[in-house]
């Protein structure tokens, strides 16, 4: 489970499994199971708690894969996010954070992951290393060798099936 907190209002979530289930809007903290589809609005920002940290910025959708003690796996599928990972990892922990055409995997960092304009996915790191790779989008799986290593003062950026280009961060990348 993970723990949602509002933090400007219009924050919603839909439970899993339930074939009627409709958004509710969540007024306070709440824990929410594993397959939570949870998604803000053009005013909504919240705060994904867990093993790691994720925040979500105005009109982002995320559905909460998976979370335990060993780690997590988010899907965004509409929006920016902002991670923080809270500790190293050990042997078989792990943060993943996907996109339709992307998956980035963390290994004990702090970055952004934007998914804009219903197909790009743009990945920026300002501490440690993400690897990012590529997703068919068609079929959900990874595509081998499309893994980059996305360091300090980076960012990476798939543009629908087109390859990953991994490049400096700009000035207009940190007004962001």
């Amino acid at each position: 489970s993970a723990l949602v907190t509002p933090i400007a209002s219009r924050v919603f979530a839909m439970a899993p499994g339930v074939s009627d289930a409709q958004f509710a809007e969540l007024a306070t903290s709440t824990e929410v199971a594993s397959g939570t589809r949870v998604k803000t609005s053009e005013t909504g920002r919240a705060i994904v708690e867990g093993s790691h940290e994720a925040f979500l910025d105005f009109n982002a959708e995320i559905v909460i894969a998976s979370r335990d003690a060993k780690g997590s796996r988010i899907e965004l599928e509409a929006g920016k996010t902002w991670s923080r990972v809270k500790k190293t990892f050990d042997s078989g922990e792990f943060y993943e954070l996907k996109t339709p055409n992307a998956v980035a995997v963390v290994r004990g960092t702090s970055f952004g992951l934007y998914f804009e304009h219903g197909d790009t996915t743009t990945l920026i790191v300002t501490e440690g290393e993400v690897h990012l790779i590529a997703k068919d989008t068609e079929t959900g799986g990874i595509l081998p060798d499309t893994e980059v290593s996305v360091g300090p003062g980076h960012k990476a950026v798939r543009k629908g099936d087109e390859p990953i280009v991994v490049s400096a961060i700009t000035d207009a990348d940190k007004g962001e």
